[in-house]
């Protein structure tokens, strides 16, 4: 058995991350800005998702456009423009597992996250006011995450 975790986000460095989807069916890989706050999108993707048996999130990736992550109760769905056939689904992957690669991605480097949409030009106080505000977000949306995983 391969117990590596498989991170559907990597760890957040520089204004960019990786998103990465790996099945026996394919993979799909982009690189995402921090022009969208990822980490809690795909958070609240995830509880929407957990709660009503499908949601989706819109990822940037500045310069090659957007594509949108679609969670459904048994398949989800890449819908790209990059994509010849604008679109990839991945069948028989649960929203239970994606939620679980998300929150083991946000496990591997919380700090990373917390501050990943954090980097305009402000003032000290508004970081750490940002800073302090995301973080509280963050734990309370992974909190109701978990408590519908068990």
């Amino acid at each position: 058995m391969n117990t590596e975790k498989s991170l559907i986000l990597s760890n957040p460095a520089a204004g960019w991350c990786s998103f990465t989807l790996k099945t026996d069916e394919g993979e799909f890989h982009a690189s995402l800005s921090y022009l969208t706050d990822v980490m809690l999108d795909t958070l609240k993707a995830c509880l929407t998702a957990l709660q009503t048996e499908a949601a989706a999130v819109m990822y940037n990736r500045e310069s090659e456009g957007t594509f949108l992550f679609v969670l459904s109760d048994h398949d989800v769905y890449i819908l790209d423009e990059n994509l010849e056939s604008g679109m990839i689904r991945f069948e028989n992957i649960s929203v239970t597992e994606i939620c679980e690669k998300v929150l083991d991605s946000y496990d591997a480097s919380p700090a990373a996250w917390i501050n990943f949409s954090n980097m305009n030009d402000q003032s000290e106080a508004d970081y750490n006011k940002y800073e302090k505000t995301e973080t509280a977000e963050i734990k309370k949306v992974i909190e109701e995450i978990r408590k519908l995983l068990v």
